[in-house]
């Protein structure tokens, strides 16, 4: 990959940097590197800007099969810290190009978020008293089909910037390793996702069309059913002209009094127990959103009630108002140590695995309270018996064991989770949770075995690995430690943390 010096002196690899750390609940390996860059943040600025100028090439991230809601799965690439900075410093810039016509091109990602802005979005169709049908869909595998040399020509349409266009061309296809796609769960790819669909916008515009979007989400008004199909198929033509096409499983229309029920109908079960808007975004909600959420707002017993009508609502659920329930419903329970989602574990392991980063977040918050030990029965028991749980499932109920020292029950599951860390079956994002559960109980392979694991090791999970010998402290910890190269910075860092501080680094 090759950046012009020119872009580089543009980029601010330190704002970058931090905004480049993943909040708590974020894809999990590339926080241990985000801790240690902000550490020495002026260090390791230099050593990227150093990094960035020389002719390099990021390997070839490993893929993260990720549940869908629906059958099937999303591939969400598995980044190092330093790509991550890069993507984020190239989109800083394009964003700072794009100010100025951040609504024009309906850049809500660039906007401050709004708190209600999705039920807002939700509700303008109903604003307008001529639509009587509405028309539903979203776009299939969106971000796995943008075409880059597409991408490319906008950004250069809108801000004239070939250096900064081909710059982030070059990034993207390194990033996902083919020349069309933006890789899922890095906040900057919201920006270019946006930016490509807003052709769609303007031409809609251009129309007269009363049309609406969120995210990749579309809202269309129609005067009536033929109308409708109209719409949706003028819809499909536009998208396919920039190489997408619509999800035929999500796209419907209906009449105006149906899709009011609807929307009314989860703003109804929402109140019934007064849960607010807690920030939720595709990601995953944000933990800080515990402290700030007064539970006092809500009954937590009708909180549960609500939290099991979801899970055992077998009615069709058109408009998703169960999964926006569970969403909201567990942090709340979270902050009030609510074992109700607990009993239930097995079912949200399986039936919602989509949702396993929220579930997982709800463990975290038992670490520390009375709880914990039931958390801990509860997490381990389900990993012992069920061997079909997806990776994604696994690695986050994996992850509340890296946080706790207490012991593995039952105690055959440490051997299985050795030998998930050994063998080549489970993803690498699993193997390094392994590794820390298991060094947080002093356990980890034997010297020659665990260099094995680390040299095969992907940049992120060797950050796994480093904390991992921090923790368990093995007599030959100290020696390997001191192997670590000058070209890893990151990993240099964290091995310097005393082991009774990572409660607060994980």
């Amino acid at each position: 990959m090759e950046l012009s010096p020119e872009l580089l002196d543009r980029l601010d690899l330190s704002v970058a940097t931090q905004r480049a750390a993943p909040a708590k609940g974020e894809f999990f390996p590339s926080r241990l590197e985000a801790e240690a860059a902000l550490h020495d943040l002026d260090s390791y600025v230099q050593w990227v800007g150093a990094r960035f100028r020389l002719d390099f090439e990021f390997p070839q991230a490993e893929t993260v099969w990720v549940p869908r809601q629906r059958p099937g799965y999303r591939p969400v690439p598995h980044l190092s810290f330093l790509e991550r900075v890069l993507f984020q410093a190239l989109i800083d810039l394009l964003a700072q190009e794009l100010a100025d016509d951040i609504e024009r091109l309906n850049l809500r990602s660039l906007a401050e978020p709004d708190e209600g802005e999705r039920r807002a979005f939700e509700r303008y169709p109903l604003e307008d008293n001529a639509i009587e049908f509405v028309g539903l869909a979203d776009v299939a595998s969106y971000y796995e089909y943008v075409d880059h040399d597409q991408l490319v020509r906008d950004i250069v349409d809108w801000t004239g910037d070939v250096d900064l266009a081909d710059g982030i061309g070059q990034a993207l296809t390194m990033l996902v390793g083919r020349q069309f796609g933006i890789p899922q769960g890095p906040r900057p790819s919201d920006v270019l996702a946006d930016l490509y669909l807003s052709a769609i916008d303007r031409d809609q515009a251009r129309r007269g069309v009363r049309a609406w979007r969120y995210n990749d989400d579309f809202l269309i008004g129609a005067a009536g059913e033929e109308h409708a199909l109209l719409l949706l198929r003028d819809l499909e033509t536009l998208l396919r002209g920039r190489g997408l096409v619509l999800n035929h499983e999500k796209n419907r229309f209906v009449d105006r009094e149906t899709y009011a029920e609807w929307v009314d109908t989860l703003t109804q079960r929402l109140a019934e127990a007064t849960i607010e808007n807690v920030g939720l975004t595709f990601y995953g909600f944000d933990p800080e959103a515990f402290a700030a959420f007064e539970i006092s707002d809500a009954d937590p017993r009708a909180v549960e009630a609500l939290f099991h009508q979801a899970m055992d609502d077998t009615e069709p659920d058109p408009y998703r108002v169960n999964v926006r329930i569970l969403q909201q419903a567990l942090p709340v329970l979270a902050k009030e140590y609510s074992l109700a989602p607990l009993e239930r574990l097995e079912e949200l392991a399986t039936k919602w695995r989509a949702y396993a980063r929220h579930v997982s977040l709800y463990l975290r918050e038992l670490i520390g309270t009375d709880a914990e030990e039931e958390m801990l029965k509860a997490v381990g028991a389900l990993l012992e018996k069920r061997d079909d749980l997806v990776p994604w499932v696994r690695g986050w109920l994996l992850d509340p064991l890296t946080r706790s020292d207490e012991a593995i029950v039952p105690d055959r599951l440490s051997q299985k989770i050795d030998e998930w860390l050994n063998g080549e079956d489970e993803p690498w994002f699993v193997r390094g949770r392994c590794a820390l559960a298991l060094a947080q109980r002093g356990l980890i392979p034997g010297q020659e075995a665990f260099n094995s694991i680390f040299e095969r090791a992907p940049a992120p999970v060797r950050a796994d690995l480093v904390a991992a010998v921090r923790l368990a402290e093995p007599r030959w910890g100290q020696e390997w430690i001191q192997a670590l190269g000058p070209g890893e910075p990151l990993l240099q860092t964290i091995a310097t943390w005393e082991p009774g501080d990572w409660s607060a680094v994980l």
